[in-house]
């Protein structure tokens, strides 16, 4: 026998947005449990170093297949032209799981071919002053992890694209603070 709110239940097909901001928070939830349990194993440098590597190999992979799927193959970086490159990584930016748990602003200078990409809200920072990580960790966490990932993002994404953080979070108070970080990809 059925109960009535059994037969009021209905299974709907997902919404393809939704499940990709679904996704996007798990990926971060799963990279933040990853993090503090290997970190109560090994201690915050241990689990750090190996954080670090796998978000270089991630980076490169990651940019890769969405390469393919905005070029709609499969393209060495030495094939694209450098006029398209800042319009591609914009596009990459907007699509990156690394990107999908914060809000952000990207201004592009077809001029000086520069693309900065400035963090207004975070939830990882959030997440880690929630914890009670200690600020100079989660400096450390910011800018070495977000230099790991965007360097290996740009140099797959052309052999010539550079990246520099201008700033990290200097301090907790995320609603003091118009931009908690800012990137800067430029060419040499």
């Amino acid at each position: 026998m059925t109960s009535k709110s059994e037969e009021k239940l209905t299974i709907k097909k997902p919404d393809p947005e939704r499940l990709r901001n679904l996704y996007s928070i798990l990926g971060q939830v799963l990279d933040g449990l990853w993090f503090l349990e290997a970190e109560k194993e090994m201690g915050f440098d241990k689990a750090f170093e190996i954080d670090e590597k796998v978000w270089k190999i991630y980076a490169s992979k990651e940019t890769k297949r969405i390469l393919s799927i905005l070029l709609d193959r499969s393209v060495r970086n030495t094939d694209i032209p450098k006029k398209k490159v800042l319009e591609i990584l914009e596009e990459i930016l907007k699509i990156s799981l690394f990107n999908q748990s914060i809000q952000y602003e990207i201004n592009k200078n077809e001029e000086m071919a520069t693309l900065n990409f400035k963090v207004v809200d975070c939830k990882t920072l959030k997440g880690m002053k929630k914890v009670g990580r200690p600020l100079n960790q989660a400096k450390k966490i910011c800018k070495d992890i977000g230099i790991a990932y965007y360097e290996n993002m740009a140099s797959t994404l052309h052999p010539g694209l550079r990246v520099e953080c201008v700033s990290i979070p200097n301090s907790y108070n995320i609603d003091k603070n118009p931009i908690l970080c800012e990137w800067k990809f430029y060419f040499i």
